[in-house]
């Protein structure tokens, strides 16, 4: 298990043995993700308001590729591509890395007027990537062939959104927090919505 913290510490956890293995200081900031290379376990990448992400071969000596950006890093997932990740930005920009090209920013557009706040890419979709933001909107991309555009926009009605997840069985239903003390479930394929009754007050993430 990999954990960011605002000590600006990346944690990797041994949870057989429940303890820590070791602490990586790779930021100088708040760190805001974390997440694991999908086909490759020791690989892990961290985002950052230090307003970087670094990749980080955990197993030697902790090699690490850095690529720097105009604003506070707020989330990042993995695509399909083995070498690519998205990362959400602060300024409401998302950016394409590859790494296989360290140091530049593959690709960037605007996809919101606030922070981006969340991303989802579920594998059943693969040229379709989920954002949110604090504008309150949750937005399908298509990032096919490097061009990304909109397909569908939804105003949430739930405030600043805060987090998102994908249905791993089902391609476009997504379960969405925001700061209005609920959590929604929406079916882009049946434009429905279904709330979750408990108090779930001020989300920051779920999985």
């Amino acid at each position: 298990l990999a954990s960011g913290s605002a000590d600006h510490k990346i944690g990797i956890w041994d949870l057989e043995q429940m303890r820590a293995v070791c602490f990586l200081i790779e930021h100088s900031r708040q760190v805001s993700k974390v997440s694991w290379h999908k086909l490759q376990p020791n690989v892990l990448a961290s985002g950052s308001y230090d307003k970087a992400v670094h990749v980080t071969e955990c197993r030697s000596d902790g090699a690490t590729l850095k690529w720097k950006f105009d604003a506070k890093v707020e989330d990042l997932c993995w695509t399909l591509s083995p070498y690519q990740m998205m990362v959400a930005l602060s300024n409401g920009h998302i950016c394409c890395i590859d790494t296989r090209v360290t140091k530049t920013i593959f690709y960037d557009f605007v996809a919101h007027q606030s922070s981006v706040t969340g991303l989802s890419f579920n594998p059943l979709t693969p040229q379709v990537l989920a954002s949110i933001s604090e504008d309150g909107f949750l937005k399908l991309w298509n990032i096919l062939d490097d061009a990304p555009y909109c397909l569908k926009t939804r105003n949430m009605r739930m405030g600043m959104l805060t987090c998102i997840d994908h249905c791993p069985n089902q391609p476009y239903i997504y379960s969405v927090g925001g700061h209005t003390s609920s959590v929604r479930i929406v079916d882009f394929a049946s434009a429905e919505y279904q709330f979750l009754p408990n108090d779930t007050s001020q989300l920051s993430t779920f999985y």
